[in-house]
């Protein structure tokens, strides 16, 4: 085990040798708090991926698994009565002030929650969720 900030370029070069695969989980986590801790995520998360690509670049392994996050897809998808697809968006303020926490079709009826298939679009609203998607995106 080698204990180290991603950040640190000799650490990681440290960690590479004599591996054939990298697993990079290594990142800051935490929605709410990336929203006021921009620097610190952006660092960890979006530097962190850097110094790993770079090392990577000197030390080519034949595979890497970059951790993804449920954050950048958002809001699930849903699913009407009559079982098509939706994509539910955002809560109104005045939907949230009303205490309306399901979504409902056009039609007035409840929409169904069903997984959600790494196709449906990013919805980045936070800064991990970007960075996130940032990793994903470079990796």
């Amino acid at each position: 085990m080698i204990v180290g900030d991603v950040n640190d370029p000799a650490k990681v070069e440290e960690a590479l040798r004599g591996v054939d695969a990298v697993y990079h989980f290594a990142a800051a986590v935490g929605v709410g708090q990336s929203m006021y801790e921009v620097a610190h995520y952006t660092r960890v998360n979006n530097l962190g991926t850097a110094v790993v690509l770079e090392a990577l670049i000197k030390r080519p392994v034949q595979r890497l698994i970059v951790a993804s996050s449920m954050s950048l897809y958002g809001e699930g998808l849903y699913q009407t009565a009559s079982g098509e697809a939706r994509l539910a968006g955002e809560r109104t303020l005045e939907q949230l002030k009303r205490g309306e926490w399901e979504f409902t079709g056009s039609d007035g009826a409840p929409l169904q929650p069903v997984p959600t298939p790494e196709t449906k679009p990013p919805a980045l609203a936070s800064v991990y969720a970007l960075s996130k998607f940032d990793q994903s995106a470079c990796a």
